[in-house]
């Protein structure tokens, strides 16, 4: 028999355990290396809120506004609508009427001064077509 197959068949599973230990290590100080807590530190902001008036359920262009049809929600200061109502008196009529919608408000969009009128909006020819 040649010695030649029998050196490659042994230098062979040699080199198979060589690698097979490496990448076990690899792998292990990989799994420990992720396991370690960061030492970064979540910083927490504290958040200015004020109450906003928003849509509860979607509220379509012509809609009569009603109390159970807006809720009030916290919204974050900086991210505050510059016309957003903060209370449901302010758009009420004289007579205390809820006005109506002048144009689609979706659920949870602020209720903005623009977004509501004291008549019911016509329809033009252009909403029409």
């Amino acid at each position: 028999m040649r010695a030649a197959p029998i050196i490659s068949l042994i230098l062979s599973v040699v080199i198979g355990i060589v690698a097979v230990v490496f990448g076990r290590s690899w792998i292990d100080s990989e799994a420990e290396a992720s396991r370690q807590p960061t030492s970064a530190e979540v910083v927490v902001q504290e958040v200015e809120t004020e109450m906003i008036l928003v849509a509860a359920d979607l509220i379509e262009r012509g809609d009569h506004l009603e109390e159970s049809s807006l809720t009030l929600v916290e919204w974050p200061k900086e991210l505050l609508p510059e016309d957003a109502l903060t209370n449901a008196e302010e758009i009420l009529s004289d007579d205390g009427a809820y006005p109506f919608a002048n144009g689609l408000i979706a659920s949870g969009e602020p209720i903005l001064k623009a977004k509501v009128a004291l008549r019911q909006p016509r329809d033009t020819l252009a909403t029409v077509i």
